[in-house]
């Protein structure tokens, strides 16, 4: 059996009502003591036989980076694991895009692509593509450090939930949602700890 810890980085320095996606943010000056809770809730459920595969942006890659310290853990680091590409998006207050837009986007985030950036189906494409190929490895123990996008459209796969509904699904930072795999099948044991 595989067991996937699929972590949510650390809160960003960023003010709110930020769209955000691939831009590559800082952590706020907590961040110790948000990755101690991670790590002393990981303590003892993984060994050094473990790799910890992230997203190569700073606030996902730095936690990566202190996890498998911990225990001299293999990193990998795989582009498929960055948050949606938001385009022209990236760093605009969600209030000042333009609402012509905005609203095909709202209305369909799952299909209609943001301008120079990605819909959530593309998002989903490239994430199943890192899970099926995550499958294939030896690795009986792994954790993933990641973002809210990318831990929900896994969510939603190995639900079988809509894409549409993924956003139903609340992720706060640096929680922990833990999945297992055996014989073709995959489970969800917990979800944001």
């Amino acid at each position: 059996m595989k067991e996937i810890w699929l972590v949510r980085h650390t809160t960003p320095k960023i003010a709110k009502g930020i769209a955000y996606g691939q831009a590559d943010l800082d952590v706020i000056d907590a961040y110790p003591s948000e990755r101690n809770r991670i790590k002393g809730f990981l303590q003892g459920q993984y060994n050094a036989q473990t790799p910890v595969y992230t997203s190569p942006l700073k606030r996902c890659h730095l936690l990566a980076t202190d996890l498998a310290a911990t225990l001299g853990n293999e990193l990998k680091v795989d582009d498929r694991l960055m948050e949606m590409n938001f385009g022209v998006w990236e760093q605009t207050a969600w209030n000042d895009i333009p609402q012509e837009t905005l609203a095909p986007w709202m209305n369909d985030f799952v299909n209609y692509r943001v301008p120079e950036g990605e819909c959530f189906l593309d998002v989903h494409t490239r994430v199943v593509s890192f899970w099926d190929d995550l499958l294939q490895t030896n690795a009986e123990k792994v954790i993933v450090s990641t973002h809210s996008g990318v831990i929900r459209t896994l969510l939603c796969h190995v639900l079988d939930i809509p894409l549409k509904n993924a956003f139903r699904l609340d992720l706060h930072y640096g929680t922990i949602s833990k999945l297992t795999h055996h014989k073709d099948l995959s489970k969800v044991v917990y979800f944001n700890h």
